[in-house]
């Protein structure tokens, strides 16, 4: 837990998300598919995160 929030506390102010800080922080995103069919104009799509050294956050 420490390592994962010494990469918080040096990204506290960061104006946008860039690569770098995305591979420093998180070990892989996860897609999955949508919930409804194709032809809807909106749709919620669950996407799942997995930190480095913590994991998930539900």
């Amino acid at each position: 837990m420490g390592k994962f929030l010494a990469i918080v506390d040096r990204h506290l102010e960061v104006p946008e998300l860039t690569p770098e800080i995305l591979r420093e922080s998180a070990h892989h995103i996860t897609v999955h598919e949508r919930d409804s069919a194709y032809k809807r104009k909106f749709y919620t799509q669950k996407i799942g995160v997995y930190f480095n050294y913590i994991g998930t956050i539900e």
